[in-house]
C-alpha cells in the first residue's frame, strides 16, 4: 500500500464509478502509482457492492447476544463447570428422592428386593427423611457454590 496522497484521487474515484475518463486523467494514472492503487481498490469495492448475497446478515441484536454468550462462556472455569455438574446431580437425586417419597408404590419392587438383602432397610425411608435429605443437599450445594457465580449488574 502506498502511503502518499494524490490531489486527483476524488476525480479518479468518480471516473471509475461513472466510467467517464478524460485524456488528462488517463495520462495522470499512467504516471501516478497512488491513483493506480485507487483504481484497483475502487474497482474491487464496486464489484463487491454489486454481488448479491444468498443469506442476509443477521440482525445486530442477534450478533450482540451471541457475543455476550461467548464472553460469558469464556469466563466459566473448570471449577464452575464441576459445581454446575454437582448441582445437576444433586437436583436429579433430589427429584428421584421426591418421587420415591411421594410415590412409593412405583418403587415397591426395588424396596422389597432391597429389604430382603439388607434387614432394616425399609425403616430408612421414614415419612420426612427424603425431603430432609433433599433440602440438606440443596443447602449444602448452595453454600459451597454461592461465591462461584457473582451476579453482574
Amino acid at each position: 500500500m502506498i502511503a502518499t496522497f494524490c490531489t486527483s484521487e476524488r476525480e479518479i474515484i468518480a471516473a471509475v464509478k461513472s466510467q467517464h475518463w478524460t485524456d488528462d486523467l488517463r495520462h495522470h494514472v499512467t504516471n501516478c502509482a497512488h491513483c493506480q492503487e485507487t483504481i484497483a481498490m475502487t474497482t474491487m469495492l464496486k464489484n463487491f457492492s454489486t454481488i448479491d448475497t444468498e443469506h442476509p446478515l443477521p440482525m445486530y441484536r442477534i450478533i450482540w447476544l451471541k457475543a455476550q454468550y461467548a464472553r460469558k462462556e469464556e469466563r466459566l472455569s473448570t471449577l464452575d463447570l464441576v459445581a454446575l455438574g454437582g448441582m445437576t446431580l444433586v437436583g436429579i437425586a433430589g427429584l428421584l428422592g421426591l418421587l420415591v417419597w411421594r410415590f412409593p408404590q412405583l418403587f415397591a419392587g426395588v424396596f422389597d428386593s432391597a429389604a430382603r438383602t439388607a434387614p432394616g432397610f425399609t425403616n430408612v425411608f421414614s415419612d420426612g427423611a427424603p425431603l430432609a435429605v433433599i433440602i440438606g443437599a440443596l443447602v449444602l450445594v448452595w453454600g459451597l457454590t454461592r461465591g462461584s457465580f457473582p451476579a453482574e449488574r
